[in-house]
């Protein structure tokens, strides 16, 4: 998200920079095919059939150069068997492949108001979905690019189309950002296979990095940076006990820091304006939590109790916003909300 806002920044007077994301979960990888895929699809499909864009007439301008390329499209034109094949295994793709319909088109009138079956194979699935993006790809003038995570999570389906997606020669004007957690993906994963033939096919167009924990020198510049001091000497003993506890992780490390806030072990004195803490550094790594999970749930426990029980809810509810339900559920053994009291808990 901070890459494309960043893009977004530098190309303000250009053409809008298109992008949408899909994250593989644990719990859906048998029961849902190419769950991650679905999103970066649904993504796109409200992307390039709504207006929201600042700039509307560039928007309104490059969503239909989108739509004329997928009507040229010998496969997934409206009417066409892909078109029928797409609506068919991903039907979040609706609003886009609507648009793409001539209003005066028999053909398109027919596949939208008549129920058709169709039973596609995994190859016309694969092939298709590459259709449409290249379709999509070849109308716009910045490369569309589409993050995928967890892929240590992915389903069988997902990685047979990924693969036809990055070593198709058709595919241009895109980039595709995987992610995936290095220390369950070993050299007989499915997803390790496919990053071997890719990048033996890709060459210069694949790039690899490996993540890694935070350096005690950037986590004290970090931490510096975040208090405003100097990180030669002023932030020494807190940013050496932080690093003792977190090893580097920087989502552990701020994490570590609220909760040192929480505590009001760290705090921001009003008299002399500045961040301080006044305990040792044996004192500052008792005060954190041994692990990040531990850290978040002390941050749900120092929350009111109302709005505990608001999140033990939505975690139960799809919709987690919808508020007339949340509103029903919270008034219950005596207590009374009104749909405005929610939203405040909410906020």
């Amino acid at each position: 998200k901070e890459f494309v806002k960043q893009l977004r920044h530098d190309k303000k007077k250009g053409p809008p920079i298109i992008h949408a994301s899909g994250k593989f979960s644990e719990q859906n990888t048998a029961s849902s095919p190419f769950f991650a895929i679905i999103e970066v699809l649904e993504s796109l499909a409200f992307e390039l059939s709504h207006n929201n864009d600042s700039n509307n007439n560039m928007a309104t301008e490059q969503m239909e150069k989108v739509w004329d390329k997928i009507r040229q499209s010998e496969l997934v034109g409206p009417g066409k068997e892909g078109d029928l094949i797409l609506r068919s295994t991903f039907p979040i793709l609706t609003p886009l492949l609507d648009c793409c319909c001539i209003s005066n088109d028999s053909e398109s009138k027919k596949t939208k108001n008549e129920e058709v079956s169709v039973h596609p194979t995994m190859s016309a699935i694969k092939e298709c979905t590459l259709q449409l993006l290249c379709a999509i790809c070849g109308a716009l003038e910045k490369p569309l690019i589409i993050f995928l995570d967890d892929w240590q999570w992915a389903d069988e389906a997902s990685i047979d189309m990924l693969n036809t997606l990055l070593t198709s020669s058709e595919l241009k004007n895109i980039m595709f950002i995987c992610a995936y957690r290095s220390n369950e993906v070993d050299v007989e994963h499915s997803f390790a296979k496919l990053m071997d033939n890719v990048v033996a096919k890709g060459g210069d167009n694949v790039e690899k990095m490996e993540l890694f924990s935070l350096s005690p020198s950037s986590i004290t510049s970090f931490i510096a940076d975040s208090v405003k001091k100097d990180e030669d000497n002023d932030v020494a003993e807190l940013s050496s006990a932080v690093y003792q506890t977190t090893m580097g992780n920087i989502f552990f490390t701020k994490q570590a820091l609220e909760e040192l806030v929480r505590k009001n072990i760290l705090f921001y004195d009003m008299m002399c304006f500045e961040w301080r803490w006044v305990v040792s550094k044996v004192e500052l790594a008792n005060n954190m939590s041994a692990d990040v999970v531990e850290s978040v749930l002390g941050k749900i426990r120092d929350l009111p109790e109302e709005i505990q029980q608001l999140l033990s809810l939505m975690a139960y509810i799809p919709n987690a916003l919808d508020v007339k339900t949340l509103t029903v559920l919270m008034s219950r053994d005596g207590a009374s909300y009104d749909e405005k009291q929610i939203m405040d808990l909410l906020n």
